[in-house]
């Protein structure tokens, strides 16, 4: 028999966290509590229990982040071991989460706690005796990400007033959605004009000249501009040219623009002030690929937009004590914080350690090699 798990995402109303995370009770009613599918998801676990038990370990990405679980056998009890974006070994990331694990059975809540998870701390707990199989049930609850970009997370079955304007109907349901044809409109005339060419962006062009559309497409990616817009109607944003934002609407919007070495620093810092995860996202991917730029500056532009996949990549494609070396002698080090020059050496003694494992795998050739632990592991899909 195999072990079985479930994923629900629940789309019910959002509800309080900070209630929610502030119960002690030991038990749950029958009726699951609500969960936010913006920030929370659930998985079922089912587990046939047998002699020679392997491990279990199920993979999940929720909104980009990758999540490993695990279930394992210890001196005759069980436990649950859960990791956050666990190949991630750059310092730039965390994400605070609130960890309920349930058992499906007695309805009893066996964990509840909150967990700060970065490269170095995932969370583990024992689970309670089982007779023949383990069924529980696990909640996290996201409450602060940094370092990583969550994607954009869009409803449709809810309405929403700033967002949505138009309702589809159809047997079964509803959907909500923007008038994409005007949209399509004004998004071609202000992506051509060159008639409101100024030195400083002003957002009056959102009050008096596009209207409610582009105001609800920005919105949808930029929390900073939904807020600021909601409270201020006219505003002036300092320091950006609007040549520069208009090209950064290029990439929001669903245009051939092409993302190149030159453009690529400028759009990430319009991301970054405007909160576009989903563009900052783009930049970082580009930037990963992107063998032509120097490792330092690299890892200068990973700590100073908190893009930690990019610092992770640098980091690993650093393979002997050479190109640390070299990444030190770089004009960019100074400029590093000490959370790089730390992960840097670290990263120097991950290459000596291996380095000394190989030595040692020589001299000891007729040694016996003790399995992997892969091969003890039962991978669910």
């Amino acid at each position: 028999m195999f072990a079985s798990e479930t994923l629900n995402v629940f789309l019910s109303p959002p509800s309080s966290k900070s209630a929610k995370n502030d119960s002690n009770s030991s038990t749950i009613s029958p009726q699951k509590p609500e969960i936010d599918p913006e920030f929370d998801f659930e998985r079922k676990f089912h587990v046939p229990l047998a002699e020679n038990f392997k491990k279990r370990q199920w993979k999940h990405n929720f909104r980009g982040i990758p999540w490993i679980f695990e279930i394992f056998e210890r001196e005759n009890h069980y436990f649950l071991r859960i990791f956050c974006n666990k190949l991630n070994k750059s310092r730039l990331w965390g994400c605070s989460a609130h960890i309920s694990v349930i058992s499906c059975d007695s309805r009893l809540i066996c964990t509840e706690k909150d967990v700060e998870f970065d490269s170095e701390t995932h969370f583990e707990t024992d689970l309670p005796l089982f007779v023949e199989k383990i069924e529980i049930f696990v909640q996290i609850s996201i409450k602060t990400v940094i370092g990583m970009n969550l994607k954009p997370f869009f409803d449709f079955s809810q309405p929403k007033t700033d967002i949505f304007d138009a309702i589809l109907l159809w047997r079964g349901g509803k959907c909500m959605w923007g008038n994409s044809e005007k949209l399509r409109k004004l998004t071609y005339w202000v992506l051509k004009s060159k008639k409101l060419s100024k030195s400083i962006f002003s957002a009056k062009i959102f009050s008096n000249l596009f209207s409610k559309t582009i105001f609800q497409y920005l919105a949808t990616y930029s929390p900073f501009l939904n807020d600021l817009l909601e409270v201020i109607p006219e505003f002036e944003i300092p320091d950006v040219k609007f040549d520069d934002f208009i090209e950064f609407l290029h990439f929001l919007y669903p245009t051939d623009a092409e993302m190149t070495s030159s453009n690529v620093e400028r759009l990430l810092n319009l991301a970054h002030r405007f909160e576009v995860e989903i563009l900052k996202s783009k930049c970082e991917k580009f930037l990963i690929s992107l063998d032509s730029m120097d490792a330092a500056w690299k890892l200068i532009l990973a700590e100073t937009f908190s893009l930690s996949r990019l610092q992770n990549h640098v980091l690993q494609n650093l393979t002997t004590e050479k190109d640390v070396q070299k990444v030190s002698k770089s004009a960019h080090y100074r400029q590093m914080t000490d959370t790089t020059k730390t992960s840097l050496l670290n990263r120097v003694l991950e290459i000596m350690e291996k380095k000394e494992d190989s030595d040692e795998d020589d001299d000891d050739e007729e040694e016996v090699s003790m399995p992997d632990e892969s091969d003890d592991v039962i991978y669910v899909e």
